[in-house]
């Protein structure tokens, strides 16, 4: 029977002998394996559990450490690696990092017993335990030494990254993530870089990376974003950008740095179906928890009272200044946006399975399209929800639906690639105008009008975005494998800009050319 090793670690050195680099992985079967350029010149073993972490000595003698999840950790002589010595005795639990000094005179172990030892670099003796009471109360998770090679950082699941040094044995200086007690502020890794301005990154167990200079006390810039699928989009009047991704997590983007804050306030633990924006630049938000709620403030924070869902959201849109429109997996329902929380005006029991919502305030058409290869038409009036028109699909159901902004036209998308454009009117059944918008392959999930009317963006689980002018239907601009694993939204910004977000849980922003 054959084994993968998958990598837990990789540690790069220059090997003096030779032209280029080499490397060591750290796998998860208790082995290591070193590549000279890419190819595999020899295992060395000597852990019987997964290995966390390998770090090599860049001087001669070369010298090669690994930490593993057997409590022990291995030194080894090279090159080429081999097996030393065991390092056992010292941690009581799993060893989680080790890492040379910079000028190979020491390195370090830290693990999950909460415990540094400081080692001889070259012959691999401990040579002290490094005991101070201001210790992490937390597993140690990472490591990294200062360019001096007499000062290193730890990071730690008690939401802290720690200055130590050698000399002193002891500790310099703490930082400390969030309120003391949040998950998510665990610090799961660190890195001291060589920059001429020392500067420290450590990650965030949410993602976050946070920018730290050993003279600062507190970090000095946090870079923050999804980690997830990103699932809905919005850019709302004031050209702020709001995502949501399949965790619950909503960020509000500023367009001209690329810069995140994370929606304050007790948000979505669910995948995040959409938002929607009312003429009083109030924003909403639906999610899988079966809630509706509402982001407030010029910063973005949600509001304190949500309102429950009868059934999970698929989409939301406006259809007046009094009308907020949710569609679930059984309703469509109509809220008072205006009251807060927003009140429920109407529910309308759907006899089908939704799978698309839209709405144009032009018309005071609501749009829900089903897994029954049909788009319902509704109007809305007092308490009542009226079909008032239908289209009929042929080769498979809508799953994305979109109004041009003056009503005049409308677009859907299906779960084959096809895109069909229609003119409306109040008075007639939808009229085609084109199904010749089909150079997507896959599910289109999201369909954007420019605010003239003219053009229409496209995404789609294909990973492709595409352009197209209305009035030259077979004229469009691309941009190929946009996302990877597929685009879940696409937004314009302005005629020559639109935004997209994916699976890959990256915002893009790219420039257009309209085809004309």
């Amino acid at each position: 029977m054959s084994q993968v090793c998958l990598c837990v670690c990789v540690c790069v050195w220059r090997d003096e002998r030779e032209e280029g680099f080499a490397y060591q992985c750290a796998g998860r079967f208790g082995h290591c394996i070193t590549f000279d350029t890419g190819n595999s010149v020899g295992e060395i073993s000597g852990q019987s559990s997964v290995i966390n972490s390998v770090s090599i000595r860049q001087q001669r003698p070369y010298r090669a450490v690994t930490a593993s999840d057997d409590q022990t950790l291995v030194f080894y002589h090279g090159v080429p690696f081999k097996f030393n010595a065991p390092l056992k005795g010292h941690h009581s639990n799993f060893v989680l990092g080790a890492a040379f000094s910079p000028d190979g005179a020491y390195f370090v172990s830290v693990g999950a017993d909460r415990k540094i030892f400081l080692f001889d670099g070259k012959e691999g003796t401990m040579i002290a335990e490094i005991i101070d009471e201001g210790a992490h109360k937390g597993s140690i998770l990472s490591v990294s030494w200062g360019t001096d090679s007499k000062r290193f950082v730890t990071a730690s699941a008690d939401q802290t990254v720690k200055l130590w040094d050698v000399d002193l044995r002891g500790l310099v200086k703490t930082w400390t993530f969030g309120n003391g007690g949040s998950i998510a502020d665990q610090q799961v890794g660190v890195v001291w870089t060589p920059r001429a301005d020392g500067l420290v990154v450590s990650l965030s167990l949410s993602g976050d990376l946070n920018y730290i200079h050993p003279g600062e006390v507190t970090p000095v810039r946090t870079v923050t974003g999804h980690q997830k699928p990103i699932t809905a989009l919005a850019v709302s009047a004031t050209k702020a950008l709001l995502t949501g991704s399949n965790d619950g997590r909503v960020c509000s983007w500023d367009l001209a740095t690329g810069t995140a804050s994370v929606i304050s306030g007790e948000g979505h633990s669910g995948v995040v179906a959409g938002f929607a924006e009312t003429s009083a630049k109030v924003m909403f938000s639906v999610a899988w928890d079966d809630h509706l709620r509402t982001i407030v403030g010029s910063a973005g924070a949600f509001a304190p009272s949500s309102v429950p869902t009868d059934a999970q959201p698929k989409g939301i849109c406006l259809l007046s200044a009094s009308n907020l429109v949710v569609l679930t997996a059984t309703h469509l329902q109509i809220y008072n946006p205006t009251t807060a929380p927003p009140s429920l005006i109407t529910a309308h029991k759907l006899a089908f399975t939704p799978t698309a919502l839209a709405a144009s305030e032009a018309l005071g058409h609501i749009a829900v399209a089903g897994q029954d290869n049909r788009i319902r038409i509704y109007a809305h009036s007092s308490t009542r929800v009226t079909e008032v028109s239908s289209i009929a699909l042929t080769r498979s159901h809508a799953t994305a639906l979109s109004y041009s902004p003056d009503g005049s036209h409308f677009a859907s998308g299906d779960s084959a690639g096809l895109i069909g454009l229609y003119t409306t009117s109040s008075s007639t059944p939808y009229e085609k105008k084109t199904d010749r918008w089909a150079f997507h392959t896959a599910r289109i999930a999201d369909i954007a009008w420019n605010s003239a009317g003219t053009h229409v963006a496209t995404a789609s689980l294909d990973t492709n975005l595409f352009v197209y002018s209305v009035e030259r239907p077979m004229k469009n601009s691309k941009a190929r494998n946009a996302h990877m694993g597929g685009i879940n939204g696409v937004r314009w910004v302005n005629d020559g800009t639109v935004v997209s977000v994916g699976n890959d849980g990256a915002v893009k922003k790219w420039a257009v050319v309209l085809p004309a």
